[in-house]
Protein backbone atom coordinates (compact mmCIF):
# COMPACT_ATOMS: atom_id res chain seq x y z
CA UNK A 1 0.00 0.00 0.00
CA UNK A 2 2.78 2.67 0.93
CA UNK A 3 4.56 1.52 -2.61
CA UNK A 4 1.15 1.89 -4.52
CA UNK A 5 1.16 5.39 -3.05
CA UNK A 6 4.75 6.05 -3.77
CA UNK A 7 4.04 5.51 -7.68
CA UNK A 8 0.78 7.87 -7.12
CA UNK A 9 2.92 10.94 -5.80
CA UNK A 10 5.65 10.72 -8.32
CA UNK A 11 3.18 10.10 -11.68
CA UNK A 12 0.40 12.02 -10.33
CA UNK A 13 0.91 14.91 -7.44
CA UNK A 14 4.27 15.88 -9.03
CA UNK A 15 2.19 17.11 -11.93
CA UNK A 16 -0.27 19.08 -9.73
CA UNK A 17 0.97 22.88 -9.47
CA UNK A 18 0.82 24.33 -5.95
CA UNK A 19 -2.46 25.61 -6.23
CA UNK A 20 -4.25 23.33 -8.19
CA UNK A 21 -6.12 20.80 -5.60
CA UNK A 22 -8.97 20.34 -7.37
CA UNK A 23 -8.00 17.43 -9.23
CA UNK A 24 -7.03 15.15 -6.20
CA UNK A 25 -10.13 16.13 -4.46
CA UNK A 26 -11.94 14.85 -7.65
CA UNK A 27 -9.81 11.81 -7.15
CA UNK A 28 -11.18 11.53 -3.47
CA UNK A 29 -14.81 12.14 -4.31
CA UNK A 30 -14.41 9.36 -7.07
CA UNK A 31 -12.96 6.90 -4.82
CA UNK A 32 -15.69 7.30 -2.45
CA UNK A 33 -18.00 7.43 -5.00
CA UNK A 34 -19.30 10.48 -3.31
CA UNK A 35 -22.56 12.45 -4.73
CA UNK A 36 -22.40 15.93 -6.52
CA UNK A 37 -24.58 17.55 -4.45
CA UNK A 38 -23.34 19.28 -1.10
CA UNK A 39 -26.60 18.79 0.67
CA UNK A 40 -26.68 16.80 3.95
CA UNK A 41 -28.34 15.92 6.72
CA UNK A 42 -28.89 18.54 9.97
CA UNK A 43 -30.12 17.52 12.90
CA UNK A 44 -31.38 19.58 15.88
CA UNK A 45 -31.08 17.74 19.23
CA UNK A 46 -34.38 16.15 19.61
CA UNK A 47 -33.64 14.34 16.34
CA UNK A 48 -30.47 13.06 17.87
CA UNK A 49 -32.12 11.82 20.47
CA UNK A 50 -34.18 10.46 18.39
CA UNK A 51 -31.84 8.90 15.85
CA UNK A 52 -29.10 7.87 18.31
CA UNK A 53 -32.09 5.80 20.70
CA UNK A 54 -31.33 2.33 19.21
CA UNK A 55 -27.54 2.62 19.93
CA UNK A 56 -28.04 4.35 23.61
CA UNK A 57 -30.33 1.05 24.36
CA UNK A 58 -28.23 -1.78 22.88
CA UNK A 59 -24.96 -0.53 24.36
CA UNK A 60 -26.11 0.82 28.17
CA UNK A 61 -25.63 -1.06 31.10
CA UNK A 62 -26.63 -0.74 34.21
CA UNK A 63 -23.73 -2.78 36.04
CA UNK A 64 -21.38 -0.84 33.93
CA UNK A 65 -23.58 2.56 35.35
CA UNK A 66 -23.10 1.29 38.86
CA UNK A 67 -19.20 0.45 39.08
CA UNK A 68 -20.41 -3.15 39.41
CA UNK A 69 -18.59 -5.48 37.13
CA UNK A 70 -15.41 -5.28 34.79
CA UNK A 71 -14.56 -2.82 32.17
CA UNK A 72 -13.54 -5.43 29.70
CA UNK A 73 -16.57 -7.36 27.98
CA UNK A 74 -15.31 -9.32 25.49
CA UNK A 75 -17.38 -7.95 22.86
CA UNK A 76 -18.03 -4.34 21.20
CA UNK A 77 -19.81 -2.36 23.63
CA UNK A 78 -19.44 1.17 22.42
CA UNK A 79 -21.27 1.95 19.64
CA UNK A 80 -19.71 2.86 15.99
CA UNK A 81 -20.44 6.49 16.23
CA UNK A 82 -17.73 9.00 15.54
CA UNK A 83 -18.08 12.99 17.40
CA UNK A 84 -16.13 15.97 16.35
CA UNK A 85 -17.12 18.95 17.53
CA UNK A 86 -16.83 22.86 15.93
CA UNK A 87 -17.24 25.88 17.74
CA UNK A 88 -16.73 29.09 17.13
CA UNK A 89 -16.31 30.33 13.37
CA UNK A 90 -13.93 33.27 13.81
CA UNK A 91 -10.99 33.80 11.91
CA UNK A 92 -8.79 30.85 12.66
CA UNK A 93 -11.66 28.51 12.54
CA UNK A 94 -14.46 29.87 9.62
CA UNK A 95 -12.95 27.75 6.81
CA UNK A 96 -11.97 23.64 7.23
CA UNK A 97 -7.79 23.19 7.23
CA UNK A 98 -5.92 20.37 5.91
CA UNK A 99 -5.11 18.58 8.99
CA UNK A 100 -8.96 18.70 10.28
CA UNK A 101 -9.75 17.28 6.81
CA UNK A 102 -7.28 14.53 6.94
CA UNK A 103 -8.61 14.03 10.39
CA UNK A 104 -11.88 13.57 9.39
CA UNK A 105 -11.27 11.79 6.32
CA UNK A 106 -9.16 8.95 8.26
CA UNK A 107 -11.89 8.83 11.02
CA UNK A 108 -14.39 8.08 7.94
CA UNK A 109 -11.84 5.55 5.99
CA UNK A 110 -10.85 3.66 8.61
CA UNK A 111 -13.49 3.45 11.70
CA UNK A 112 -16.47 3.17 9.02
CA UNK A 113 -19.16 4.89 11.70
CA UNK A 114 -22.58 4.42 11.34
CA UNK A 115 -22.49 8.84 11.97
CA UNK A 116 -20.02 10.89 11.60
CA UNK A 117 -21.74 14.10 13.68
CA UNK A 118 -20.29 17.04 13.66
CA UNK A 119 -21.71 18.49 16.44
CA UNK A 120 -21.47 22.94 15.89
CA UNK A 121 -22.93 26.30 16.75
CA UNK A 122 -21.70 27.54 12.94
CA UNK A 123 -20.78 26.37 9.80
CA UNK A 124 -17.02 26.29 8.59
CA UNK A 125 -16.35 27.34 4.77
CA UNK A 126 -14.27 26.11 1.95
CA UNK A 127 -13.55 23.19 -0.16
CA UNK A 128 -12.67 20.89 2.57
CA UNK A 129 -15.93 20.93 4.23
CA UNK A 130 -17.72 20.89 1.21
CA UNK A 131 -16.56 17.13 0.70
CA UNK A 132 -16.25 16.28 4.02
CA UNK A 133 -20.03 16.98 4.24
CA UNK A 134 -20.58 14.78 1.43
CA UNK A 135 -19.72 11.42 3.04
CA UNK A 136 -23.10 9.04 3.15
CA UNK A 137 -22.75 8.88 7.18
CA UNK A 138 -22.06 12.71 8.14
CA UNK A 139 -24.86 14.63 9.83
CA UNK A 140 -24.50 18.33 10.98
CA UNK A 141 -25.90 18.62 14.23
CA UNK A 142 -26.79 21.86 15.41
CA UNK A 143 -25.88 22.57 19.08
CA UNK A 144 -25.01 25.38 21.46
CA UNK A 145 -21.42 25.62 23.07
CA UNK A 146 -22.14 24.82 26.61
CA UNK A 147 -22.09 28.39 28.85
CA UNK A 148 -21.81 26.48 32.50
CA UNK A 149 -20.95 23.41 34.12
CA UNK A 150 -21.88 22.80 37.48
CA UNK A 151 -23.45 26.39 37.57
CA UNK A 152 -19.66 27.63 36.62
CA UNK A 153 -19.04 29.90 34.21
CA UNK A 154 -17.58 28.01 30.78
CA UNK A 155 -16.20 30.71 28.39
CA UNK A 156 -13.24 29.41 26.40
CA UNK A 157 -14.34 27.30 23.28
CA UNK A 158 -11.76 24.96 23.99
CA UNK A 159 -13.30 24.36 27.80
CA UNK A 160 -16.80 24.29 25.91
CA UNK A 161 -15.66 21.48 23.95
CA UNK A 162 -14.25 19.61 26.85
CA UNK A 163 -17.57 19.85 28.66
CA UNK A 164 -19.94 18.51 25.33
CA UNK A 165 -17.87 15.59 24.59
CA UNK A 166 -18.42 14.33 28.24
CA UNK A 167 -22.57 15.28 28.05
CA UNK A 168 -22.53 13.27 24.28
CA UNK A 169 -20.66 10.30 25.59
CA UNK A 170 -22.49 10.05 28.50
CA UNK A 171 -25.31 9.84 26.65
CA UNK A 172 -24.85 7.99 23.46
CA UNK A 173 -21.45 6.93 23.87
CA UNK A 174 -19.06 6.58 21.09
CA UNK A 175 -15.77 7.95 19.58
CA UNK A 176 -14.87 11.62 20.25
CA UNK A 177 -11.96 12.69 18.17
CA UNK A 178 -9.90 15.99 17.99
CA UNK A 179 -10.24 17.72 15.30
CA UNK A 180 -6.10 16.86 14.40
CA UNK A 181 -6.00 13.29 15.30
CA UNK A 182 -5.01 11.37 12.02
CA UNK A 183 -6.74 7.75 12.54
CA UNK A 184 -4.15 5.05 11.68
CA UNK A 185 -6.11 1.49 12.51
CA UNK A 186 -9.38 0.24 13.39
CA UNK A 187 -10.80 0.83 16.91
CA UNK A 188 -12.08 -2.81 17.43
CA UNK A 189 -10.51 -3.85 20.52
CA UNK A 190 -10.83 -0.54 22.57
CA UNK A 191 -14.34 -0.53 21.54
CA UNK A 192 -14.77 -3.74 24.36
CA UNK A 193 -14.46 -1.86 27.18
CA UNK A 194 -16.52 0.12 29.03
CA UNK A 195 -14.04 3.70 28.33
CA UNK A 196 -10.87 4.06 27.35
CA UNK A 197 -8.41 7.41 27.85
CA UNK A 198 -5.54 7.31 26.29
CA UNK A 199 -2.13 7.78 28.74
CA UNK A 200 -0.06 11.35 28.18
CA UNK A 201 2.56 10.88 31.63
CA UNK A 202 2.37 10.42 35.08
CA UNK A 203 -0.62 12.68 36.47
CA UNK A 204 -2.21 13.15 33.31
CA UNK A 205 -3.98 11.89 30.40
CA UNK A 206 -5.22 13.22 26.89
CA UNK A 207 -9.25 13.81 26.30
CA UNK A 208 -8.38 14.27 22.26
CA UNK A 209 -9.81 10.79 22.56
CA UNK A 210 -12.22 8.84 24.54
CA UNK A 211 -14.12 5.55 23.78
CA UNK A 212 -17.02 4.99 26.00
CA UNK A 213 -20.16 3.03 26.12
CA UNK A 214 -23.48 5.10 27.01
CA UNK A 215 -23.26 6.27 30.81
CA UNK A 216 -19.84 3.79 31.84
CA UNK A 217 -18.97 4.87 35.32
CA UNK A 218 -15.84 6.69 34.70
CA UNK A 219 -17.48 8.93 32.44
CA UNK A 220 -20.10 9.60 35.24
CA UNK A 221 -17.84 10.00 37.52
CA UNK A 222 -15.90 12.45 35.52
CA UNK A 223 -18.08 15.19 34.89
CA UNK A 224 -19.86 14.92 38.23
CA UNK A 225 -16.73 15.30 40.45
CA UNK A 226 -13.91 15.96 37.76
CA UNK A 227 -15.89 19.18 36.91
CA UNK A 228 -17.33 20.39 40.66
CA UNK A 229 -14.46 22.57 40.49
CA UNK A 230 -13.96 23.85 36.98
CA UNK A 231 -12.18 27.46 36.48
CA UNK A 232 -12.06 28.84 33.11
CA UNK A 233 -8.66 30.07 33.86
CA UNK A 234 -7.05 26.40 34.78
CA UNK A 235 -5.81 24.53 31.28
CA UNK A 236 -5.74 20.96 31.31
CA UNK A 237 -7.08 20.58 35.58
CA UNK A 238 -10.50 19.26 34.76
CA UNK A 239 -10.28 17.45 30.70
CA UNK A 240 -6.53 15.81 31.35
CA UNK A 241 -5.25 15.83 35.41
CA UNK A 242 -8.32 14.74 37.29
CA UNK A 243 -9.41 11.91 35.09
CA UNK A 244 -5.97 10.81 36.23
CA UNK A 245 -6.93 11.84 40.04
CA UNK A 246 -9.93 10.07 39.67
CA UNK A 247 -8.96 6.86 38.02
CA UNK A 248 -6.27 6.60 40.82
CA UNK A 249 -8.58 6.98 43.32
CA UNK A 250 -11.17 4.39 41.51
CA UNK A 251 -9.68 2.41 40.12
CA UNK A 252 -10.06 -0.51 37.90
CA UNK A 253 -13.01 1.71 35.54
CA UNK A 254 -11.09 2.93 33.34
CA UNK A 255 -8.89 1.57 30.50
CA UNK A 256 -5.78 3.84 30.24
CA UNK A 257 -4.12 2.92 26.40
CA UNK A 258 -0.85 4.28 25.71
CA UNK A 259 -0.39 3.77 21.45
CA UNK A 260 -1.70 7.56 21.36
CA UNK A 261 1.47 9.45 21.76
CA UNK A 262 3.63 11.22 20.90
CA UNK A 263 2.66 13.87 23.73
CA UNK A 264 2.02 17.66 23.12
CA UNK A 265 5.50 18.55 24.29
CA UNK A 266 7.17 16.18 21.55
CA UNK A 267 5.49 18.08 19.04
CA UNK A 268 8.48 18.46 16.64
CA UNK A 269 9.11 15.27 16.34
CA UNK A 270 6.02 15.02 13.94
CA UNK A 271 7.51 18.10 12.37
CA UNK A 272 11.36 17.18 11.44
CA UNK A 273 12.44 14.52 10.25
CA UNK A 274 15.79 14.48 11.71
CA UNK A 275 14.45 14.69 15.57
CA UNK A 276 15.53 11.71 16.98
CA UNK A 277 13.46 11.46 20.16
CA UNK A 278 12.15 8.32 19.28
CA UNK A 279 13.97 6.61 16.39
CA UNK A 280 18.24 7.29 15.24
CA UNK A 281 16.67 7.46 11.73
CA UNK A 282 14.20 10.54 13.44
CA UNK A 283 10.49 10.91 13.13
CA UNK A 284 7.65 9.13 15.06
CA UNK A 285 7.67 5.57 14.56
CA UNK A 286 3.97 5.81 14.56
CA UNK A 287 3.23 2.07 12.69
CA UNK A 288 5.93 0.40 14.96
CA UNK A 289 4.67 1.55 18.48
CA UNK A 290 1.00 -0.01 16.93
CA UNK A 291 -0.57 3.72 17.26
CA UNK A 292 -4.30 3.76 17.04
CA UNK A 293 -4.33 7.34 16.06
CA UNK A 294 -1.62 10.56 16.14
CA UNK A 295 -2.54 13.98 17.15
CA UNK A 296 -1.14 16.56 15.21
CA UNK A 297 -0.12 19.15 17.61
CA UNK A 298 -0.58 22.49 14.83
CA UNK A 299 -0.97 25.00 17.54
CA UNK A 300 2.38 24.06 19.41
CA UNK A 301 4.27 23.74 16.01
CA UNK A 302 2.52 26.57 14.25
CA UNK A 303 2.72 25.26 10.90
CA UNK A 304 0.86 26.66 7.70
CA UNK A 305 -2.15 24.45 7.13
CA UNK A 306 -4.79 26.04 6.00
CA UNK A 307 -4.69 25.05 2.50
CA UNK A 308 -1.06 23.04 2.18
CA UNK A 309 -2.40 19.47 1.17
CA UNK A 310 0.03 18.94 -1.74
CA UNK A 311 2.67 19.99 0.35
CA UNK A 312 1.94 17.79 2.68
CA UNK A 313 1.68 15.19 0.58
CA UNK A 314 5.22 15.81 -0.42
CA UNK A 315 6.58 16.46 2.50
CA UNK A 316 9.43 13.75 4.56
CA UNK A 317 8.31 14.51 8.10
CA UNK A 318 5.80 12.11 9.81
CA UNK A 319 2.84 14.48 9.13
CA UNK A 320 3.56 14.27 5.43
CA UNK A 321 3.67 10.11 6.22
CA UNK A 322 0.22 10.06 8.02
CA UNK A 323 -1.18 12.12 5.13
CA UNK A 324 -0.29 10.14 2.38
CA UNK A 325 -1.26 6.88 4.62
CA UNK A 326 -4.74 8.68 4.53
CA UNK A 327 -5.01 9.67 1.26
CA UNK A 328 -3.83 5.86 -0.49
CA UNK A 329 -6.38 4.02 2.14
CA UNK A 330 -8.92 6.13 0.35
CA UNK A 331 -7.64 5.80 -2.90
CA UNK A 332 -6.93 2.02 -2.87
CA UNK A 333 -10.32 1.17 -1.72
Amino acid sequence: MIFRFSIFISLTLAEYEFNRLDPLLEELENALDLPQSTSYEIWDQKTMAKRLKPFRDRYIDKRSMFSRGGIYQGKQTVPNIVHYIWFGCDKKRATMDTLQFLSMLSAYAILNPKHLLFHADCTPTGKYFDLISKLPSFRYVVTEAPTKVHNRPVKLPAHQADVLRLRVLREYGGIYLDDTEIVTRPFDELMKYDISLPFEKNGTYQNGVIVSRPESAFIRRWYLYGYKDFDDKRWGWNSCIQPYNLNTQYPGKLNVVDAFMPTWDQYNVLWDKNDKTYTEKGGFPWRELGNYAVHIYNKKSKKPVHDNLHEILRAEHTVGELARFVVDRVLSK
